[in-house]
């Protein structure tokens, strides 16, 4: 995208701009295609934009380059009330005199608000970036912002550096109109003006909040994927460099997540994987037979560990040091699925697709390892096993009791 938008800025027909009146810094005449421009080539937007289609690449969303640029025109002169649905020059001047050029914001743009939505459906790029939720989603601490930050003297410097700040885009007179309609309890349709306000607010927030007070506000939180933020600097990027390493206490995390799906129990279990079955190795919900565990730190040739496999980010399971290792694909999705189980989530509550994803992983992982004690001659004899019981031990964690079972009775 970064390639995209730099051939946009540096167009030469943007010379057809000099001296132009649009530029004028008071708000009420500027331009929103030349202010729009201004922005996309802001760092911190572009740094925003670059994580959204790098997650949407992650997600399997390939999005070609004619989309691409789609969306950077779209950004640059996106506006619901314009012919088409883009601006043209001579529709700034109009629009500005009835105060609607706010409607053409940059931030809004991006996920093609200025089109009807079936329109936005039908564009690969749209629907893409749509399925983020930005600006749908809700965060307690932003809405608290947006709502009280006028009058709460706690936030009102807050309000007054993240909203009031942008004349053009932040806490316009419109917005404020819109915000005192609401509190008043005004007409419905009034107060529904509110509702999308806040949309708008949330998406340019997300491109406009500081580095220093993403973690204090939540910036990921404006999402769908909570843990997407997470996914970028401490999966995606480490595995990108030559050498690099998924730290361990994620790993666990991970762990944790795949326990609970493969056992049915709300067990905190991290140092080890346990493919556990309800004895005929179905996919049941509760399974309480163990089969067999994997150690998160690598012993007697068995680990847990997030690395690249087939350039993707991987869950990758070794069950034998000369067996071939079995991975997860660690996509978006899964990892936000296995992140959010971890903390205490239905496993099919977010996805029931990556529910099954997970299931059809151990059942592979079963199938392997019941190979593996096959080659290595630990099954014992058809007339007699031993049975492990899985136990949820009080702190969380799983143990196995052994049970021997003879078939047949006594001779």
């Amino acid at each position: 995208m970064s390639c995209v938008v730099d051939a946009v800025l540096a167009h030469e027909g943007w010379r057809g701009c000099d001296g132009c009146a649009g530029q004028s810094p008071d708000p009420a005449a500027r331009c929103s295609i030349w202010e729009n421009r201004e922005r996309l080539g802001g760092a911190l937007f572009r740094e925003r934009l670059s994580a959204l289609l790098e997650l949407c690449d992650q997600s399997e969303r390939h999005l070609p380059v004619r989309q691409l640029l789609i969306l950077a025109s779209n950004m640059l002169l996106g506006h619901p009330d314009a012919k088409d649905d883009l601006l043209r020059c001579q529709d700034v001047e109009p629009l500005a005199r009835k105060g609607r050029t706010q409607l053409g914001a940059i931030y809004g743009n991006v996920f093609g608000e200025n089109f009807p939505e079936r329109r936005r459906e039908r564009t690969s790029v749209f629907d893409a970036v749509r399925g983020f939720g930005v600006g749908e989603e809700t965060s307690n601490r932003i809405d608290n912002l947006l709502v009280y930050g006028h009058d709460d003297p706690e936030l009102a410097p807050h309000f007054s550096a993240l909203l009031g700040a942008d004349a053009m885009y932040g806490a316009t007179s419109r917005f404020d109109e819109h915000l005192a309609a609401y509190l008043e309890g005004a007409q419905p349709e009034k107060a529904a003006g509110f509702a999308a306000a806040a949309v708008a607010q949330r998406q340019r927030l997300f491109f406009t909040l500081p580095p220093e007070r993403v973690d204090e506000l939540g910036l990921w939180e404006l999402t769908v994927f909570q843990h997407a933020g997470e996914y970028l600097s401490d999966v995606l990027r480490p595995l990108q460099r030559d050498g690099g390493y998924v730290d361990v206490s994620l790993v666990k995390r991970l762990v944790r997540g795949l326990n609970r799906v493969f056992t049915g129990m709300l067990t905190s279990e991290t140092e080890y994987l346990w493919l556990a079955s309800s004895g005929s190795h179905s996919q049941s919900r509760v399974c309480r037979i163990a089969e067999y565990e994997v150690p998160v730190t690598p012993r007697w040739g068995s680990c847990v560990t997030v690395k690249m496999h087939d350039d993707a980010p991987a869950v990758v399971v070794q069950l034998d040091r000369d067996a071939p290792a079995l991975a997860l694909r660690l996509s978006l999705v899964r990892f936000e699925f296995l992140s959010r189980v971890a903390d205490g989530a239905l496993p099919s509550n977010f996805s029931r697709e990556c529910y099954e994803d997970v299931l059809s992983f151990k059942s592979r992982l079963l199938w392997k390892q019941r190979q593996l004690a096959e080659r290595d001659g630990a099954l014992g004899r058809d007339d007699s096993f031993a049975l492990r019981l899985l136990r949820l031990e009080d702190d969380g964690r799983l143990s196995a009791n052994a049970v021997n079972v003879r078939l047949g009775g006594p001779r």
